[in-house]
């Protein structure tokens, strides 16, 4: 074998490794997107299916009945797809609530701007609720004495005509 067909035979085997490796390459990350594509897909569905339940969770009054004790709670059941627990959040607003389930995204840190969010309002009467509440309590309250002495004030009454007569002798 001469130079020149032993350089030749070097460049081909060259060419044809990086053409396969850069092929593999290529394919290896477009699998790699498809895989992150699903991940985020199923972290969406799972934070939008989390707020739905949740948000159908209310009192009577609207407001929600919440899930943990704390105004913030993860949700230990629902693990997104890279390992982190959602959290549900709950807010008040004027006559509303609001409701916020979060995935904290790749990174696993909250508020940052790979999180995945979304969040539900649910308007209760819980303030005013308990003020008619009390003012129709109050009011009751006031007829009932009002007609409890009004009564008392005709006995009264009917009673000192009935002795007034009698002595007249009627």
């Amino acid at each position: 074998m001469n130079k020149t067909t032993v350089i030749t035979a070097v460049v081909a085997i060259a060419v044809l490794a990086s053409a396969f490796f850069g092929i593999r390459g290529i394919i290896g990350w477009r699998a790699r997107a498809a895989e992150e594509k699903v991940a985020w897909d199923s972290a969406r569905a799972m934070v939008m299916q989390w707020a739905d339940r949740l948000d159908g969770n209310t009192k009577e009054s609207g407001t929600y009945i919440r899930y943990g004790d704390a105004a913030e709670s993860k949700i230990v059941e629902a693990t997104d797809p890279w390992g982190n627990c959602l959290v549900v959040q709950y807010s008040k607003g004027g006559f509303s609530q609001i409701l916020k389930v979060r995935s904290k995204g790749p990174d696993g840190n909250s508020h940052t701007d790979d999180d995945i969010w979304t969040e539900r309002q649910s308007t209760n009467l819980s303030g005013i609720g308990s003020g008619i509440k009390e003012n129709i309590e109050e009011t009751a309250e006031r007829a009932g004495r009002g007609g409890a002495s009004g009564i008392i004030q005709g006995l009264a009454e009917g009673a000192k005509k009935v002795k007034e007569k009698a002595k007249k002798g009627e």
